[in-house]
């Protein structure tokens, strides 16, 4: 398979499962912040609000906490207590998000095998 080909067939399953899961209602930013959150998550090193908005590249603290809170409303991510700092709340992903980044990685996997 072309490279570009094998790229567009990755990009095609990650949009089905992404609709199936209803992530396709997101708007990009929303994504963005979802993926970031994941990312810490999977790495056992979740994110605070503080970090997703110090640098300011996902945009203003408003836009950002708007973003997160309908991210909470939908069932995506969860605030959680810091354990060392009972002020701060780390944003860590739903069984309901691992369900669907499991599916999205698992389809992908198959789609590198070549199945």
């Amino acid at each position: 398979m072309r490279t570009s080909s094998f790229i567009f067939a990755v990009y095609r399953i990650l949009r089905i499962v992404e609709k199936e899961a209803g992530l396709d209602g997101l708007d990009a930013r929303a994504k963005a912040l979802l993926l970031l959150i994941a990312d810490g998550d999977f790495e056992g090193s979740a994110l605070s609000v503080g970090d997703l908005t110090r640098n300011g590249e996902m945009g203003t603290a408003p836009t950002v906490y708007s973003a997160l809170n309908a991210l909470e409303s939908e069932g995506w991510i969860e605030r959680r207590q810091d354990v060392k700092d009972a002020r701060t709340r780390r944003l860590c992903l739903t069984d309901r998000a691992r369900k669907v980044f499991g599916r999205m990685s698992s389809q992908a996997a198959r789609t590198l095998r070549g199945k």
